[in-house]
């Protein structure tokens, strides 16, 4: 299960905006403009997305991430094993103007089976992402991301919405 506190957005709406368009796309006649019904602003999101790749995984114990957009900090301490009620995010966030958003894995599942998914940046006035990881006191990641913003129609040219999107993944 992925707990997130992306305001307003589940899994799908954050890991899935390409397969959303691509199902949405299906709906439409022949593929050509938009249908009846249409697909919603739910098909993509302007933004900048993130994913966290373990190679093995998260060790249990205390996260800290800090992650700065252009001249912007945002710093966020949390820990494994996750709340198994999924009720209570694990992860807080200092982030005034909320920009960034995480992404927890696995509350209900067994602690090893958890982890931290990424985050997601709503904005796409940035340029350069600088991100840090340290578990307990080990730094884990130090790596500096440089967004590259395409513009996507996911129901097609001539068709809403129409969204600014990058994502990047970090692998350690």
């Amino acid at each position: 299960m992925l707990q997130s506190n992306f305001p307003g957005k589940s899994s799908l709406m954050r890991c899935g905006h390409t397969i959303a368009g691509f199902v949405c796309a299906l709906l439409l006649h022949e593929g050509t403009g938009c249908s009846e019904w249409g697909c919603d602003d739910l098909a993509c999101t302007s933004g900048y997305n993130v994913d966290f790749t373990a190679g093995s995984a998260w060790a249990q114990g205390d996260y800290r991430f800090r992650v700065e957009l252009d001249d912007y900090v945002v710093t966020c301490e949390g820990s494994l094993p996750l709340d198994p009620s999924c009720e209570t995010l694990s992860l807080s966030c200092e982030d005034p103007r909320e920009l960034v958003f995480f992404g927890e894995v696995g509350c209900a599942l067994s602690p090893a089976e958890q982890s931290f998914a990424g985050f997601w940046v709503n904005s796409t006035d940035i340029s350069q992402v600088a991100v840090k990881v340290w578990h307990a006191e080990e730094l884990l990641v130090d790596v500096v991301l440089a967004p590259k913003f395409a513009v996507e129609r996911p129901n097609g040219e001539g068709c809403g919405p129409v969204c600014t999107m990058a994502s990047d993944a970090i692998v350690f």
